[in-house]
C-alpha cells in the first residue's frame, strides 16, 4: 500500500516547471483524485488511513495528473501534427492498466 501523492511528489514525478504554481497543481491533483475515486474501488478505511491507498492507483494518479497538466496548454483538445490537426486521446493505456483491477462495475 502507498499514500496519495502530494504536490511536491507530483511535481517531481512529472518534472513540471515552476511556471505551474503549487495551487494550480493542487487543483489538478484534487480533481483527478476525485475522478479516480468515482470510478475505482478504494479500501473502505482509506480516507481515514492514507496508507491504505493502493500503489497502482498512486501510479495511475501520477499519470492522470500528467495528462491534465499537459492538456492545460491545449484548451480545445486539438494539436497540430505531421498530418494536420488531431484530437487529444481520451484513453491512456497505462492508466487503464493500473486501474483495471480496481474499476467499479456499473450496471444498469
Amino acid at each position: 500500500m502507498a499514500s496519495v501523492p502530494d504536490v511536491d511528489e507530483v511535481r517531481a514525478w512529472l518534472k513540471v516547471s515552476a511556471e505551474t504554481t503549487d495551487e494550480q497543481l493542487q487543483e489538478i491533483c484534487d480533481g483527478e483524485l476525485a475522478n479516480q475515486v468515482r470510478v475505482c474501488r478504494v479500501p473502505v478505511g482509506w480516507p481515514g488511513d492514507p496508507d491504505l491507498y493502493p500503489s497502482d492507483l498512486r501510479l495511475a494518479l501520477f499519470r492522470r495528473c500528467g495528462r491534465a497538466a499537459a492538456a492545460r496548454s491545449v484548451p480545445l483538445g486539438m494539436t497540430d501534427g505531421e498530418y494536420g490537426q488531431a484530437r487529444l486521446s481520451r484513453w491512456d493505456a497505462e492508466i487503464e492498466r493500473y486501474e483495471r483491477p480496481l474499476r467499479k462495475f456499473a450496471f444498469g
